[in-house]
Formats: C-alpha cells, sequence, structure tokens
C-alpha cells in the first residue's frame, strides 16, 4: 500500500505522511471498508483521517469507535449539487453527522442517485449491456450509489 491510495489529499514532510483528508469507503465509491482504512492509516502512521463519502455518513460514527482515539477522525462528507448542468462536490469538515437537516438532505440526495443509475442502466441497455437495477443494489449493498456501481458488470 502506498501513501497515496487511502485518497487524495495528503500532507507531506520529508516523506512522512500526517493527513489523509479525502477518503471514500465502501459506503459510496471507495473499495475499503471502515475498519480496513483503519488498518492502513495506522500502518501509514496517519494522525488524521477524514471519511468523505459522497452524500452519506454512514461510516463516520464507525471510524470514530474503531480509531479508538489513536487517530483523530473529522467528521466529513461530500455533498453533491448542480449549477445548471455542472455537478459540483462540496467537502463539509467538522460536521455534525447526526444533525437531522442535514441527515435529511443525504436522503433526498441518495434518492437522486438512485434515479441517476437506473438512467445509466437505461442508456446501457441501448448498447445491449442488459443489467438490472437489483443486481447492482446487491453488489452496492447499503451504500450511496454511484456512477461507478453499473461499471464493474
Amino acid at each position: 500500500m502506498t501513501k497515496r491510495n487511502l485518497g487524495v489529499t495528503s500532507f507531506f514532510t520529508q516523506n512522512q505522511c500526517y493527513a489523509d483528508l479525502h477518503i471514500h469507503s465502501i459506503y459510496s465509491d471507495g473499495s475499503l471498508a471502515p475498519f480496513e482504512i483503519i488498518k492502513a492509516s495506522k500502518e501509514l502512521q496517519l494522525k488524521v483521517i477524514s471519511l468523505t463519502d459522497h452524500d452519506t455518513v454512514s461510516g463516520v460514527e464507525e471510524m470514530i469507535a474503531l480509531t479508538k482515539g489513536e487517530i483523530e477522525v473529522i467528521p466529513a462528507v461530500e455533498m453533491s449539487s448542480n449549477i445548471g448542468d455542472l455537478d459540483i462536490h462540496i467537502l463539509g469538515y467538522y460536521i455534525d453527522y447526526k444533525d437531522a437537516d442535514l441527515l435529511e438532505y443525504l436522503e433526498s440526495f441518495k434518492k437522486y442517485r438512485v434515479k441517476r443509475v437506473k438512467k445509466i442502466i437505461q442508456k446501457l441497455s441501448c448498447d445491449n449491456i442488459k443489467l438490472e437495477f437489483e443486481q447492482i443494489k446487491v453488489v452496492a449493498k447499503n451504500c450511496s450509489l454511484g456512477r461507478p456501481h453499473p461499471l464493474p458488470w
């Protein structure tokens, strides 16, 4: 495992990585479960990490519990929005991941993501690529569905 493959934003001093503030888990489009992220973070001797899954805070509490205070976990989320046809992602750090308004917004965007994946499936079917939404839901489990989820097929 390299120092760069957990996330995007890492801070280095003399080849020592101290923080990774943009990590995705299996709860969105990442490939590692929270316990695997913690294990890798410890191996890399990170001091601070932040789980910034797309439109979900499902893994934040789990990450905090798993670190047992050994690594600082900054509660965060990568929220999707748009301006016209332009998709934008907004990173929020030190969020109240139990806030009812935030959870309501994330739930509404989760519904949008389901619609978007169904549109992707429909477009793929025009190219004779047959996928069922239920197949993707099973593979994605309980995460925030995204564009990558139909791709493994």
